[in-house]
């Protein structure tokens, strides 16, 4: 555990007049909000957004270590970790990956709780919603032991978005821990501050694996990654528009082990050959630049019609992207997904999307309501090319399915913020 005393001095020091003026705001505090790579960038501008249209005003606590897109947002550097554990092929190489993955677990949480013990209670106001929108189990113990320490007559409301599963992707040895650590966060939150808490999941396979654990089922609810969502249902009139007269097959987003992007280089190849007239798009940001620059000279050496994108994107070119891609391959690992979500299968839904994606998973458990998905069994290429090729023989027909989806799903919905104000159990107090 790290305490930094005079740093953690100057952040505090550092926060605008707005984080020190309570009454009716929206905080959002999330560790991992850092770069703009990955899903917290795009979901800190949403809530941004969304917060303004409810009229409210918004304060967003991220990462110490803060890029410039972030400050941009208005972001205030505060966090000394990001929340996130150490990955299963880390533990693996551990003498006791047992031992070394329960001890980083009550390391991080302690980390956070010192970091979190350090703001002002007084901050906070009974009007307030204070959100945490990826809480991990890293997090979860001291999130709990935190809200725990509020007078009842004066807490804030708060959310907790719950995103992984109890063994973040350490494996089953480390799943009664991650648990236990969530039953211990709850069990310490006395029973008048608890109903003041709205718990979510983005899937509804999590949130039952939850339930038991926790007292209470979370609410399914994805979070939200592009702030101008309204404007995603535009299927028809974008795809086909790039100069390019076959179906475009894309993989897309902030990659890690559990993605699979390594596979592609094996995989699109097999698809180009029983569908030549198919492009391919690889966006493929984080991993270290030497990753990227192997991956991108596998697939031009392998298949000439795919376009690489080694880098973050801005907000208007992931839509562009995805506006403009006919199939979403996600060769995604389904022992790692059985339970997590995905943001990019959630956005594929708005965006009216085929996809390719691993079979008993949440995601295929959630696809299979909509039927534009096409499962694979395994996480080989063989077995993602042979669900892919099927994918674009019958892509017609899964892209009506899509198409039927996403206008019910963009015709219904709900603002994130608006859906858990909405679900938290005392709303009684003040302006929440």
């Amino acid at each position: 555990m790290r305490w930094r005393g005079p740093l953690q001095k100057m952040r505090l020091a550092a926060f605008p007049e707005i984080a020190r003026r309570p009454g009716g705001r929206i905080v959002i505090l999330d560790p991992g909000l850092q770069s703009a790579g990955g899903h917290h960038f795009p979901m800190a501008a949403a809530l941004i957004q969304e917060t303004r249209g409810l009229g409210r005003e918004v304060v967003i606590v991220g990462h110490a270590q803060l890029s410039r897109e972030v400050h941009a947002l208005g972001a205030i550097p505060y966090f000394t970790q990001s929340g996130y554990a150490k990955s299963a092929a880390e533990l693996d190489r551990e003498a006791d990956r047992g031992a070394a993955g329960a001890a980083r677990l009550g390391e991080a949480n302690a980390q956070l709780l010192v970091d979190l013990s350090a703001l002002p209670r007084d901050w906070f106001d009974e009007n307030d919603f204070v959100l945490f929108p990826t809480v991990t189990p890293n997090q979860i113990l001291a999130i709990g032991q935190w809200i725990s320490g509020f007078a009842a007559s004066s807490s804030p409301c708060w959310g907790l978005s719950l995103l992984l599963s109890p063994e973040w992707g350490g494996g089953a040895w480390l799943r009664e821990a991650g648990f236990a650590y969530a039953r211990a966060a709850f069990d310490v939150i006395p029973p008048p501050l608890a109903r003041r808490i709205v718990v979510s999941c983005e899937a509804a396979v999590l949130a039952k694996t939850y339930a038991s654990h926790i007292g209470r089922e979370p609410i399914v609810q994805p979070l939200p990654l592009h702030a101008d969502i309204d404007h995603t249902h535009r299927t028809a009139s974008a795809r086909g528009q790039n100069g390019k007269t076959g179906p475009l097959v894309a993989s897309l987003g902030y990659v890690n082990e559990a993605k699979g992007f390594d596979l592609l280089p094996d995989i699109l190849p097999l698809v180009a050959a029983a569908h030549p007239g198919a492009h391919f798009l690889v966006h493929a940001s984080g991993g270290s630049r030497k990753w990227r620059d192997s991956l991108r000279e596998r697939l031009e050496s392998r298949n000439a019609s795919t376009t690489f994108v080694g880098r973050q994107v801005s907000q208007e070119r992931m839509i562009a992207m995805l506006s403009s891609t006919d199939l979403l391959l996600l060769p995604y690992d389904p022992a790692f997904y059985r339970e997590q979500s995905s943001g990019l299968f959630h956005e594929a839904l708005r965006f009216a999307i085929p996809m390719v994606l691993p079979a008993d998973t949440a995601i295929a458990t959630d696809a299979r309501q909509v039927g534009s998905a096409v499962e694979f069994e395994r996480q080989d290429a063989d077995c993602i090319a042979k669900a892919t090729i099927a994918a674009l023989a019958g892509l017609e027909d899964l892209s009506d399915a899509a198409n039927q989806h996403a206008a019910r799903l963009n015709g219904n919905r709900r603002g994130y913020l608006e859906t858990l104000l909405s679900a938290i159990p005392d709303r009684e107090r003040g302006a929440i």
